[in-house]
């Protein structure tokens, strides 16, 4: 019984130790720009879902296929321009997530350069 405490205990302060790189981390790029990291949030958030409306696009594809009988040639070039439009955007996303990366390690390289010429003085 003894045994159950101290393994709680020490996965405690082990999770603890993992997260407070993390909270240092978020500060700095909070520092850094918090436009650029709230951006950055919905730019991943948008790139998350889009997969799952690609899924739903191509069920209803598949769905107008098999049903080819009931549905027009329109509603199916409309699913297939959609589905386009969603790759499109998930590249789009991608290549601003990079450039959100790239912009704000800049950043956070200038804020550790100018505190490592403060604290030289």
């Amino acid at each position: 019984m003894k045994m159950i405490p101290q393994f709680v205990d020490k996965a405690w302060r082990t999770s603890k130790d993992m997260i407070t790189p993390v909270k240092v981390l978020g500060k700095l790029l909070w520092i850094s720009s918090p436009w650029l990291l709230i951006f950055f949030g919905m730019v991943k958030l948008l790139s998350a879902f889009v997969p799952v409306f690609q899924l739903v696009v191509i069920k209803y594809l598949i769905d107008g296929m098999v049903q080819f009988q009931e549905t027009t040639n329109n509603q199916i070039y409309m699913w297939i321009g959609i589905f386009v439009l969603l790759m499109l955007v998930d590249s789009m996303t991608s290549s601003l997530g990079g450039m959100v990366q790239t912009i704000t390690s800049r950043e956070i390289k200038n804020i550790n350069q100018y505190r490592i010429i403060r604290s030289n003085r």
